[in-house]
């Protein structure tokens, strides 16, 4: 089918229409509030249609269902048509819903075997109970932050000492947690994103399958990534490196680059990255990626 898409209705500026028309390899834009960063995501989707990209192949990924969903319905409103046979299917969600699919191709999980967040707080609080912890709310929730940052930051918990009970207290809680996880054949919604980048990363198969899925990939909200997300992403974009991520820019560009290395915006050789600024294009930046471990 073939989709018309009018880019001259959208009244783009000079920097969001150079945006919107990168077609391959990665680019990052820094976009503040009011920027018009999602109208410039929604049009490059359109672009990338209209240019003879397969609209399956294109991910938007941002980062709560709310946002997923408003970005979707403006990419409907490009078409002008509420018909769903007339819009390209461009896949938008979350992390968690786009892992969650990744996962559940291969290891078949069901819904009911999710362990919603009220389930994992009471849990964690009865382990907490019985290693004589007492507790509030706000304990209990700086707990089971950490919990899910020695996950989604890939922390080898043989190194890491917690700050928020004893160390070998903090290895007990996970060990009974996981064991629990295990023996109910539950998964968490940290789970979702690790277990996916650990089938991708040994599981040539299932990672040559969903590349060709998605051969181009758009992130929101990028300066939020934490090392899961970001390396499962790094993944599916290679070789090509059709990423396109978006962050506020709020944070000097300096800071932004820094926050990239720390967060292992790396590929396994340098690249040249385009970063540009909606209101102003920025010089194109050499941007050493190394390939290293997470640290």
């Amino acid at each position: 089918m073939v989709y018309n898409f009018p880019m001259r209705k959208l009244n783009l500026n000079d920097n969001q229409q150079k945006a919107v028309e990168h077609i391959s390899g990665p680019m990052m834009v820094l976009a503040g509030p009011g920027s018009g960063k999602t109208a410039v995501i929604t049009a490059r989707a359109a672009h990338l249609v209209a240019t003879g990209v397969s609209a399956r192949s294109i991910l938007v990924i941002t980062y709560s269902k709310a946002a997923a969903q408003e970005m979707e319905q403006r990419f409907r409103l490009l078409y002008n048509n509420e018909n769903p046979e007339n819009i390209p299917p461009v896949t938008f969600g979350t992390f968690h819903s786009v892992f969650y699919r990744i996962l559940r191709r291969k290891k078949n999980y069901s819904l009911d075997q999710i362990f919603n967040e009220g389930e994992r707080r009471t849990l964690v609080r009865t382990f907490l109970s019985e290693m004589n912890y007492d507790m509030d709310d706000e304990f209990l929730s700086s707990v089971i932050n950490e919990m899910s940052l020695v996950r989604n930051e890939l922390h080898d918990i043989s190194h890491y000492h917690s700050v928020t009970i004893g160390t070998e207290h903090f290895r007990e809680l996970l060990d009974k947690y996981n064991s629990y996880k295990l023996d109910k054949n539950k998964i968490d919604f940290d789970d979702m994103l690790c277990y996916s980048y650990e089938m991708l990363l040994k599981e040539p198969e299932e990672l040559g399958f969903w590349r060709n899925v998605y051969t181009h990939v758009m992130i929101d909200e990028f300066q939020d990534v934490n090392s899961v997300q970001y390396e499962t992403v790094k993944l599916l974009a290679a070789p090509k490196n059709n990423l396109f991520i978006v962050g506020d820019d709020d944070q000097s560009i300096y800071r932004f680059r820094g926050h990239v290395r720390n967060s292992c915006l790396t590929f396994h050789q340098t690249t040249r990255i385009q970063v540009m600024l909606l209101s102003k294009l920025i010089t194109v930046l050499q941007i050493p990626l190394l390939n290293a471990q997470i640290t």
